[in-house]
């Protein structure tokens, strides 16, 4: 078989999943901002597949309807029936396709991912002009950059003392403590918000990094994202010759910040995708959050251990770092093992309810997840003070949790800080402006 035509063949059984990989990605596009290599790469490995099971003799209109087989959403919750009705689909789609001209069908989809394709260009243009008028900051006060080396932490969804003890009836007073022994002042914060289209962490990390405090709660997700590139924290701290890094996490928006990545998990941003394109087949969706989950636990633990064992702090160096916890999906018991819940309605929301937890599942886990990280961090923040013993170090959580629909909830987040007399006196929610612009 000419050469030519497996490739021909294959790049019709490929239309399918291209199809569906541009509609998530369109639909997706504030989850997914600007990262064309995972949309780029996945195409690709689709089209090799179907190089590969060409090559072997499959026809080209049976893959493309295994494509569909595999990709169509379940319409029941057995796995073992859903398997069955696809390989059902599998035979009858197979003859019903055999009628229709491929030329009109490979017309219909083409069309399908060029509409796709051109929407997420117009928005991608559209939110950068945006971002970038939104992100014009004022003339700056005369910033005095610190003697010592700076580190960020944020926990995600790390909420306050008061609000462990109020919702979820835990006493988290002996992980306040271990930080007043290593020389930590703690004083949690309040930042009353809404969430943005379930992105709380893009909202929080805007209002900590961008200054002029534009209305984040009127601005669409993709915009948000291309305001973390304008951000004033890190720019400031380039400009005054700090070299800057930072952490990758689940958050594929990250990568946005104009920092040098300390460690990556491309992996997982990969494994994010595909599981937005296939998570309503029930039949794969727990494997993939499986592996989504055990690439986000052993991500966690690589950076625990890149900052305890390998990492070497240099002068005028600003570190930011972001770990994926306490938020749910929750990957660790409390004895810091790895844990493997898959009941999140999307993989990496801490949504409560009939579709994602009940009230006390939830608590329960975010405790047990809870005290696994307490014991992390005090470690490594040990190490870290090792090595670096007159560090300026912020530890925060980036909101609060969303159990219920009180404001002082979502709002109440960990805040310690870890410094001179002059950073311990600024208020939590405005440290970083503070940092920036003076007191």
């Amino acid at each position: 078989m000419a050469m030519g035509s497996i490739l021909k063949d294959a790049l019709f059984g490929t239309l399918v999943p291209w199809m569906v990989l541009l509609y998530t990605y369109n639909r997706q596009h504030g989850y997914f901002a600007e990262r064309y290599d995972v949309l780029l790469m996945s195409a690709l490995a689709v089209y090799l597949i179907a190089v590969v099971l060409r090559s072997f003799g499959v026809k080209g209109l049976l893959i493309f309807n295994l494509w569909i087989a595999i990709l169509l959403p379940s319409c029941c919750q057995s796995r073992i029936l859903d398997f069955v009705l696809r390989l059902l689909f599998l035979y009858l789609g197979f003859s019903l396709l055999k009628k229709v001209q491929r030329k009109h069908l490979s017309f219909l989809l083409s069309m399908i991912c060029i509409v796709n394709a051109l929407s997420i260009c117009r928005r991608d243009v559209t939110s950068r002009t945006e971002a970038k008028h939104l992100t014009e900051h004022r003339q700056l006060c005369s910033f005095i950059p610190p003697k010592e080396n700076v580190y960020w932490f944020v926990l995600d969804a790390y909420t306050s003392l008061e609000n462990l003890k109020n919702y979820y009836h835990f006493d988290n007073t002996n992980f306040y403590k271990s930080l007043v022994d290593l020389g930590f002042v703690t004083r949690d914060g309040s930042l009353p918000y809404r969430k943005i289209n379930m992105f709380p962490t893009l909202k929080a990390l805007n209002f900590y990094t961008n200054f002029n405090h534009f209305d984040v709660t009127q601005t669409n997700v993709l915009t948000l994202h291309f305001c973390l590139k304008h951000n004033r924290l890190f720019n400031t701290l380039l400009e005054n010759g700090y070299r800057v890094y930072a952490t990758d996490s689940r958050f594929p928006f990250l990568h946005m910040l104009p920092t040098q990545a300390l460690s990556s998990s491309y992996k997982g941003i990969f494994l994010q995708f595909v599981y937005h394109c296939c998570r309503q087949n029930n039949f794969l969706k727990h494997s993939v959050e499986t592996a989504l989950n055990q690439q986000l636990y052993r991500h966690q633990n690589a950076v625990f251990e890149f900052l305890r064992n390998e990492f070497r702090p240099k002068e005028k160096c600003f570190y930011y770092i972001h770990i994926d916890s306490p938020h749910a999906p929750f990957v660790r018991n409390g004895q810091s093992e790895f844990f493997n819940d898959c009941r999140s309605v999307i993989w990496g929301e801490n949504e409560v309810g009939t579709h994602g937890y009940s009230f006390g599942d939830y608590c329960k886990a975010y405790i047990e997840q809870l005290k696994g990280l307490n014991e992390n961090i005090i470690s490594l923040l040990d190490s870290v003070l090792q090595r670096d013993p007159h560090a300026l170090i912020v530890l925060q959580g980036d909101h609060g949790t969303f159990t219920t629909n009180d404001e002082r909830e979502q709002s109440g987040f960990l805040f310690a800080v870890k410094g001179i007399d002059k950073y311990n006196q600024w208020r939590p929610e405005q440290f970083f402006e503070h940092f920036v612009y003076g007191e």
